[in-house]
């Protein structure tokens, strides 16, 4: 049985496109996983369950509104030591973003586990396959695919790039990727293993009390906008400007479609700034895949993945621009065996 509950949105949550910034999507599911073990009485579970791995699928952009942000909740599964949870956000009858979290002891303790009663009640919100899953039937993937080929014969390079995100997480669509996703039911097809490698670009990011949960340690929503930070500051062209201060003098814009979080460890309270290094994983037709690594003194302490999709402003993906696309040359990521 899903579990739902309502976020009000903030105007101070929009971005300067007026929409609700891909950073904040993480704190509506948080929101919600609070309001779950709330209204369930396990109030206990809130400093003891930490996210070890998030992910989340950018579906439609939120403009502003009075009216909430509606979270439907599912539990896929459910051990002795995590949980992993779907939370689907909509407006109205439209879904705009998919979250998925795994939930658990961070520490290698062996003695922390869930109770038998904590077990049961997590395994009654279990919904076959989450409220998120998108099915692809074999003929539906067959559809789309013929579809895609025909709007590529025309010249029309967008439906093969929106394709492509979907079957397969921006990869290129080929007869090889087709098969491999015919029949696929998760909507997070994963990543190859990338990984920032010794050239990668550098930014420090200088931490706010307010960044600290109950616990004492950094809230695992604000790993999403040390990323973030980086990545709209990365410019391979070094003339000053931002990445997205180029984007606004050429009338374009950076949408966001997808983020995975992997937390390594606990991330402490420190008056030094965190490093996050960022490098280039794949430069699309029309998106940019990059990877980012978060660093206090030399030790990894979370890793990312983000898809990026360039469009005008209108939000129609347009070609990645050659002057953004270099920096596949300059801070190139690695792939770890």
């Amino acid at each position: 049985m899903s579990f739902t509950t309502q976020v009000p949105i903030r105007w101070v949550d929009l971005d300067a496109q007026g929409h609700v910034n891909n950073a904040v999507i993480p704190e509506y599911a948080l929101q919600a996983w609070v309001a779950f073990l709330t209204d369930g009485g396990r109030t206990e579970l809130l400093n003891e369950l930490e996210v070890l791995k998030a992910q989340v699928q950018f579906l439609a952009p939120i403009p502003f509104s009075t009216t909430p942000i509606t979270v439907e909740l599912s539990v896929l599964g459910v051990t002795g030591f995590r949980a992993r949870v779907d939370f689907v956000m909509k407006t109205g009858a439209r879904r705009v973003a998919l979250v998925r979290a795994t939930l658990g002891f961070a520490e290698a303790d062996e003695s922390k586990s869930l109770t038998d009663q904590q077990r049961a009640w997590f395994a009654h919100h279990i919904v076959p396959h989450g409220t998120g899953t998108q099915v692809l039937t074999e003929k539906q993937v067959s559809t789309s695919v013929e579809v895609a080929r025909e709007k590529s014969r025309s010249g029309e390079r967008t439906a093969i790039d929106a394709l492509a995100a979907l079957v397969s997480g921006e990869q290129p669509v080929t007869d090889s990727t087709i098969e491999l996703h015919t029949s696929a039911t998760d909507p997070f097809p994963p990543f190859p293993n990338w990984r920032v490698g010794p050239e990668a670009y550098e930014y420090d990011f200088a931490l706010r009390y307010t960044d600290i949960t109950t616990t004492g340690r950094i809230s695992p929503v604000a790993l999403f906008k040390m990323v973030a930070e980086a990545r709209v500051r990365m410019n391979p062209q070094d003339n000053g400007k931002t990445r997205m201060e180029e984007a606004a003098e050429a009338e374009m814009v950076w949408l966001v479609v997808r983020q995975d979080a992997e937390y390594l460890a606990p991330i402490p309270y420190a008056e030094e700034p965190l490093k996050v290094r960022t490098a280039y994983a794949r430069v699309g037709n029309t998106s940019l895949t990059l990877v980012a690594q978060i660093e206090l003194d030399g030790e990894a302490l979370a890793r990312t993945t983000t898809v990026l999709v360039a469009a005008d402003s209108a939000g129609t993906p347009i070609p990645v621009p050659d002057s953004i696309a270099e920096g596949i040359n300059i801070w190139p990521a690695t792939v770890a065996i």
